[in-house]
């Protein structure tokens, strides 16, 4: 089946059947896996999906990696007669006590400057989680910041609260969500659960990139009260600790909702309907393929020993498992289409050129390169609306994506794909998702949770009451020495592994001669953001900040692979 066609212009329909049949019996889905139970994954691992020997070498060579780290450290800490079964699960006495680890892995740039309410509202919109933070429209009155609480805050004494909304730099971050995760325990270890909130602001007539974004108050929790206090840059190690509880907060929300559902479990059911439903000479499924390598086997990874019972996650996070994996459910329940790149900003209100967010500016120019990349091909194929609707394959991939595969809101048209140019947004969306998405929140954890004081993954006592905390109230609320490095060790495997790379497609995949004028200025449209990212990451070098390289074209892998 080398003749890319439609079906409708297809002769060889008895040919494409049977190629549907036979992948129909090979793709099935799977809604029972104990670790994520009522989740459309796959059942079982097709042959064709095993990773290939490369990638197997790039993990085995982090395995390795992190092996020797483990080592060298032990003997050290069993050297000074300091490993002993107690001592690993001690609270640290000093935070430098948590450098320790990093023998031969590197020491995240991150441990030496996280403490810095600069850098902290960086990571809002350069970090390992940047999509939390929204444009405020009006203070929430779960969240009572008033003006003598804004001018308290050093930069803004003759600032108004109602001048910042009216200007568009007021910006809030929000853990609503975590609410439904219950307080886990690990090895008879109380682990807590937070769902804090923050506001941020742009100053007046800025001047310096640094400060593009201060924090102004902080809540642990969501709803006001007399042992809730609003916490501000002027209260001390009481302030440190709501900046941590909102790490340890990010963190969960990134790797249960950003990171598992949004990515990995989002694009699971695309990959299985497209094998089952779009024949494999499908223009369609052509493009898609190399964009779904190895999604299906990491992910059937994942739930056996990340979500499973007395795994990673069971054993790192905040929550129970099973109140983390049923907020991962409701997660993938959320609308398709609202979660479009270009509908998620404007929702959000951060369409704003006055927020320096190198996240979005970014993605906003892959995603743009990645429409223009989709509208070409398609327009090889469909020359109109009425070919899409007349697509039965394409009709029957959208029907079992919202019936088998459970994709919420997925369609122009009730459920169905009736324009060309929603087909075009949806089909750049998988590409997004599966490429750059995936890499703006999988590449960035070493850098930013690979050091738990920055972002742990569990609190260890409750969020505090009052403002009157200690340096040692402070250190009690972050891992024990076993905890952090599990947490290490995890981060560093999911963010060292690269394979594949945007837009290099394997040598002569695309068979039709009129894709390679488009695929030529698709590769040189990418070359030219890569150089646009490298200049704004000088500037922001210059300003003595880390440099947002995650979504330079060269690191973003073609593909959600690990």
């Amino acid at each position: 089946m080398s003749n890319v066609q439609l079906p409708q212009h297809d002769n060889t329909t008895p040919e494409r059947q049977n190629n549907l049949l036979k992948n129909q019996k090979k793709y099935r889905y799977k809604y029972d896996y104990e670790s994520l139970s009522g989740v459309a994954m796959a059942d079982g691992i097709p042959w064709g999906e095993y990773p290939h020997l490369l990638w197997i070498k790039k993990v085995g060579i982090t395995v390795f990696r992190i092996f020797r780290n483990v080592g060298i450290y032990q003997f050290l800490v069993r050297s000074a007669f300091l490993f002993s079964k107690r001592g690993m699960n001690r609270h640290f006495k000093k935070m430098s006590d948590y450098i320790r680890y990093f023998q031969t892995l590197g020491i995240p740039k991150i441990a030496f400057s996280y403490q810095d309410d600069f850098v902290f509202s960086r990571m809002r919109v350069a970090g390992q989680n940047p999509m939390m933070i929204s444009a405020v429209k009006a203070i929430d009155k779960t969240f009572p910041v008033d003006d003598s609480i804004f001018q308290s805050v050093e930069g803004f004494a003759h600032d108004s609260l109602a001048q910042a909304i009216k200007e568009q730099r007021l910006y809030f971050v929000d853990y609503q969500a975590l609410e439904q995760i219950e307080n886990g325990k690990y090895d008879s270890i109380s682990q807590y659960s937070y769902a804090p909130k923050a506001l941020f602001c742009i100053p007046v007539n800025q001047t310096c990139f640094k400060t593009s974004l201060r924090p102004i108050a902080i809540q642990c929790e969501q709803i006001a009260s007399d042992e809730t206090p609003i916490y501000t840059p002027n209260d001390g190690v009481a302030w440190n600790m709501a900046k941590t509880i909102i790490q340890i907060a990010d963190f969960n929300y990134h790797e249960l909702i950003s990171h598992l559902a949004a990515t990995h479990l989002l694009i699971e059911p695309f990959v299985i309907a497209t094998q089952r439903q779009l024949a494999d000479n499908h223009p369609l499924k052509i493009l898609l393929k190399p964009h779904f390598e190895g999604t299906l086997f990491i992910n059937w990874a994942a739930q056996l020993a990340l979500v499973n019972k007395g795994g990673k996650v069971d054993a790192l996070f905040s929550g129970t498992i099973e109140s983390s994996r049923q907020l991962i459910a409701n997660r993938l329940g959320l609308s398709f289409n609202e979660e479009l790149f270009p509908n998620k900003m404007e929702r959000q209100g951060l369409n704003n050129s006055n927020l320096a967010y190198p996240y979005r500016d970014d993605a906003q120019q892959i995603w743009q390169a990645i429409f223009q990349w989709v509208s070409g091909y398609l327009n090889l194929y469909y020359k109109n609306d009425q070919d899409v609707v007349d697509d039965y394959e394409l009709k029957a991939w959208v029907e079992e994506l919202g019936d088998l595969g459970k994709v919420n809101d997925f369609g122009n048209d009730e459920g169905r794909i009736t324009t060309l140019e929603y087909l075009k947004q949806a089909v750049t969306m998988l590409i997004f998702t599966s490429s750059v998405q995936h890499a703006a929140v999988n590449f960035t954890q070493h850098d930013f949770s690979g050091y738990p004081p920055n972002m742990p993954a569990a609190g260890y006592t409750p969020a505090p009451k009052t403002k009157n905390q200690s340096v040692q109230d402070w250190l009690d609320i972050l891992p024990s020495v076993n905890m952090s490095a599990k947490q290490v060790e995890l981060v560093f495997l999911l963010s060292d592994v690269y394979y594949t790379t945007l837009g290099h497609y394997p040598k002569e995949y695309f068979k039709d001669i009129a894709v390679k004028p488009l695929y030529k200025e698709f590769l040189e449209t990418l070359d030219g953001i890569e150089k646009e990212i490298n200049e704004r990451n000088k500037e922001a070098e210059s300003a003595g900040l880390m440099p947002y390289d995650y979504l330079l074209p060269s690191r973003i892998p073609q593909s959600i692979n690990i």
